[in-house]
């Protein structure tokens, strides 16, 4: 039987808004809203329901913050005092001038090399985010549809699916499932956190991935696919494009991702032209 595993990437909250009606009971505000997310994810539930016998793994990923984060704005404050706002890009030069500086002052010189190794071999600066997806909180949680939707094919299954928590350090970013970015890392030399999110893709024979944000977590995570993959896995990748939406504002550069992936062999579905054709296998 062909191993068909899906990856779900940050299925959360705090990336949804939740409509009060419908059943969902909800009276929180997402803290990064993903324009899209619910319907993402609703649409989501619906395919994992479709397709449960064909299904045969499910992994999901969940961004895991505490409070006091170097990728949140609760980590960082302005000159005068005051917090910075969200989605502030910060970089070294920021934090040399001391325009912006970690609130806990002794972490200054650290947060300067952090953001200056970035920038040297990430060629990135530092977005502080809104504090988001904190462990224990209504927005770290998995959203309710798919919550369902796993927990049906865990009893068609009698196994449990996977789940992994990403972001657990709180002096480096990260966005993708497999590493992070920490010193003395870089591009051609990182260290992989996650084994167990490779060893996933290596056996499957198809890959489906889903979630949050396409502009970020998939996006970085797809990225490091591409680095530690064959070509020939590469090609087992699909990607259910309805399934995901990017942070607003970053739609032009994943779009352009999306077309940089399937020129390298993934492909690229809507989840009901998936399930039509998960029926033939």
């Amino acid at each position: 039987m062909k191993k068909i595993h899906l990856l779900i990437i940050d299925p959360q909250n705090d990336f949804c808004a939740l409509p009060p009606t419908g059943g969902y009971g909800n009276t929180e505000k997402p803290a990064l809203y993903v324009p899209g997310a619910h319907y993402d994810m609703e649409r989501l539930s619906i395919f994992i329901d479709n397709n449960i016998q064909k299904i045969s793994n499910i992994m999901i990923t969940m961004d895991s913050h505490y409070r006091i984060d170097i990728s949140l704005t609760s980590f960082w404050e302005n000159s005068d005092g005051s917090e910075v706002q969200p989605f502030k890009v910060i970089n070294s030069e920021d934090v040399r001038n001391e325009l912006v500086i970690p609130k806990k002052h002794n972490l200054k010189q650290y947060s300067y090399k952090y953001l200056e190794h970035l920038e040297k071999h990430y060629l990135e600066e530092l977005i502080a985010w809104p504090v988001h997806c904190q462990i224990g909180t209504w927005g770290h949680n998995i959203h309710h549809n798919i919550n369902k939707a796993y927990t049906k094919w865990e009893n068609s299954h009698l196994r449990n699916i996977n789940i992994i928590m990403k972001g657990l350090n709180p002096l480096i970013e990260q966005y993708s499932a497999v590493s992070g970015i920490s010193i003395p890392s870089t591009i051609s030399n990182e260290e992989i956190d996650n084994n167990q999110v490779l060893s996933f893709v290596k056996d499957s024979d198809m890959l489906i991935i889903a979630g949050e944000a396409s502009s970020h977590c998939i996006k970085k995570t797809l990225e490091h696919f591409f680095k530690y993959l064959t070509p020939r896995e590469i090609k087992k990748i699909v990607i259910l494009y309805d399934c995901m939406s990017p942070v607003s504002g970053f739609e032009k550069q994943t779009k352009e991702f999306l077309l940089e992936i399937k020129a390298q062999g993934a492909t690229i579905s809507k989840s009901i032209e998936l399930t039509h054709e998960l029926k033939n296998i």
